[in-house]
């Protein structure tokens, strides 16, 4: 990976570069702004597989240059801070980051949040496949049909959001709280059972175009979800 690490902390910096697990990354440091737009300059952005962002630096604010990488490319950004409750760093998410790391951080825990946001955005920057086969009934992706061999179902958009998300991450677990997110655009809130109801939906659906449909939605207890189609 090419990494680009914006922090003012000079000890930070050399502790992730040289803390850093994988020797073949690439981290290239800002620790202002103005030094960070050199990386950002349009054609340059997009070289980066992840964006790290202090939210607090001496000329700008984190939340500035999100918005600046925001206009210029659709790279992952993870937001690190030392501050911010939880309305805050979901307003943080919505805004555009990718992620949201309460220093002082592992640089373990960093490196793994960093591959998984570039292979997650890797995935997602691929072609979306147009069909998506579930046993033997096919969910077509842009139109938001269950095409079973009896009968055709129309999925509402939250329904078609989340078998999507389900299907984009080819058999692996999807977070309970990145679902949330992506499919209904907010982090849950205590007691909230929203996508258990619509995983639930989803799982009758299924049973109704092809046998044991129900089962191709997994329960990854305390984790998420996941499709095996």
């Amino acid at each position: 990976m090419k990494i680009l690490l914006v922090d003012d902390e000079e000890s930070l910096l050399r502790t992730v570069q040289l803390g850093w697990p994988e020797p073949d990354d690439e981290i290239v440091t800002a620790r202002s702004f103005e030094e960070a737009k050199r990386s950002l300059l349009p054609g340059r952005a997009g070289d980066f597989d992840c964006i790290i962002l202090d939210l607090q630096l001496p000329d700008a604010s984190g939340t500035t240059i999100l918005s600046e990488v925001r206009k210029r490319t659709d790279t992952p950004v993870i937001m690190l801070s030392a501050w911010g409750d939880t309305q805050f760093r979901a307003d943080t998410l919505m805004s555009g980051a990718d992620d949201y790391i309460m220093k002082p951080v592992g640089i373990r825990e960093l490196h793994a949040r960093t591959l998984k946001a570039a292979l997650l955005h890797r995935k997602r920057s691929s072609p979306k496949p147009s069909v998506i086969a579930i046993g033997n009934c096919e969910f077509h992706v842009q139109a938001q049909l269950l095409k079973g061999e009896t009968h055709t179902t129309k999925l509402t958009g939250a329904e078609a959001s989340l078998l999507e998300e389900l299907a984009l991450a080819n058999g692996e677990p999807v977070l309970r709280t990145d679902l949330y997110l992506k499919v209904f655009q907010r982090e849950a809130q205590f007691g909230d059972k929203s996508l258990e109801t619509y995983v639930s939906r989803l799982r009758r659906l299924l049973n109704e175009h092809t046998e044991d449909g129900a089962a191709a939605i997994r329960t990854i207890r305390g984790v998420g979800y996941r499709l095996v189609a």
